[in-house]
């Protein structure tokens, strides 16, 4: 797998999120892939493991609650098999309808030309405030 065809690869998967396509994100997926969203999860109930057939169910509710209206991969380093993204999403939280901007890092994994593993990084107090209707302060 080269460069271009993991470039190209990420730039579907973010589009698919941004228009909140939770089967064109899967589409990159191996059938046994793994999506961790990480941190610590006592302090944040969107912190979470999927593996394999989880993946499909998981996607769907991300793209419901956490429904995009912009996902913007900022910056990207791309190394054989394996990619870091910086990202910045425009989402709303559709329980509240609770408007925010979050900033994410993903690092990706590929095999045989699909996604074997992404580890997301995000800012997990702000989603916990979201998550849990409390107000988000000021500033953000």
């Amino acid at each position: 797998m080269n460069r271009n065809h993991i470039e190209a690869t990420l730039h579907d998967a973010y589009s698919a999120r941004s228009r909140n396509d939770a089967a064109g994100v899967l589409a990159v997926f191996a059938a046994d892939a793994t999506l961790k969203h990480l941190g610590h999860p006592a302090y944040c109930d969107a912190v979470a493991t999927y593996i394999g057939p989880a993946l499909g169910p998981a996607m769907e509710k991300l793209c419901d609650v956490f429904r995009a209206s912009a996902w913007d991969a900022r910056s990207m380093i791309i190394e054989g098999n394996r990619a870091a993204v910086i990202c910045r999403a425009s989402l709303q939280y559709t329980p509240t309808g609770e408007s925010l901007s979050l900033d994410l890092v993903h690092f990706w994994t590929f095999q045989d030309g699909k996604v074997t593993e992404l580890m997301e990084y995000f800012d997990t107090a702000l989603v916990a405030h979201v998550m849990t209707q409390a107000p988000v302060p000021s500033g953000r």
